[in-house]
């Protein structure tokens, strides 16, 4: 099986879901992830114990005039890459999850008749997946909302989620509390500060609360030199790999609503905002 896509966590980790499930089910199966050059998958897949190819294409929305024809250039090498590791690797199906690498695999995978299948987290599907929607045989979609954009080949399943965030048991609440805060794979600088603004109004709470901030790779001084000059307690950091463990030890989580965090939050059990 080939896995295509990532960029941020909510494309991979229900791939990196489906691919233990596969394993689960057939120990002699084979599983190779495609990503992007620059995704969170050249970190996080091969920690997985899963073996990554990279494709060099990147966005070409919200991007300059000359990236976006590198860009763009960078997307029809990477379908003929795509070509080359179906040539090689010979899987029984595509499966895309979304992000960049998902386009250009998708479409080697149109090109060279391989089974292919979308797995679509959000309820509005991007342009991409509406655009290969019609060339795929199978779409997993998470909402029956979602099903008209996919006709009759659309299947709700839900977001695949980790089983390690499904055995999280309850949280017995004692102090000092456990705020896990995050904005996605990359964070959100929306979240960041708000939660600095927030800390001079929870002063009377300071020896009664522990912060874990994922603030992505932007703000990560910022945020750690707030709670420092506020007196908190936080453990501050770019990127948490043990995600479900932050998950168990947490009494309340401030996230974005992005489809795989919500999916996450509800199997773990958590309060959230």
């Amino acid at each position: 099986m080939i896995i295509a896509g990532g960029g941020t966590g909510g494309h991979l980790f229900p791939g990196i879901a489906v691919a233990r499930e596969i394993q689960r089910r057939d120990s002699a199966s084979s599983t190779l992830f495609v990503g992007a050059e620059q995704g969170i998958e050249a970190r996080i897949v091969p920690k997985e114990g899963f073996e990554l190819q990279t494709l060099p294409v990147g966005g070409i929305k919200g991007v300059g005039a000359v990236r976006q024809v590198r860009n763009l250039a960078g997307i029809a090498a990477s379908v003929f890459k795509a070509r080359r590791i179906l040539r090689e690797f010979k899987p029984d199906a595509v499966i895309g999850v979304g992000g960049y690498a998902s386009f250009p695999m998708l479409t080697a995978a149109i090109l060279s008749s391989y089974p292919r299948v979308i797995m679509e987290q959000n309820a509005i599907p991007g342009l991409a997946n509406r655009v290969l929607g019609r060339w795929v045989d199978f779409a997993a979609v998470t909402d029956t909302r979602t099903q008209s954009y996919f006709g009759n080949r659309a299947v709700v399943t839900g977001n695949p989620v980790r089983p390690e965030f499904k055995s999280i048991p309850p949280k017995h609440h004692v102090a000092p509390y456990t705020v896990l805060i995050f904005g996605g794979s990359q964070g959100a600088q929306s979240i960041n500060r708000a939660v600095m603004d927030a800390l001079a109004g929870l002063r009377d709470w300071k020896e009664k609360l522990r912060f874990v901030h994922q603030t992505g790779e932007r703000q990560l001084d910022e945020v750690k030199n707030a709670y420092a000059r506020k007196g908190f307690q936080a453990d501050v950091r770019t990127f948490f790999n043990n995600f479900h463990e932050q998950y168990a030890a947490a009494d309340l989580i401030v996230s974005r609503s992005g489809a795989t965090t919500v999916a996450e939050i509800k199997a773990a059990g958590r309060a959230a905002i």
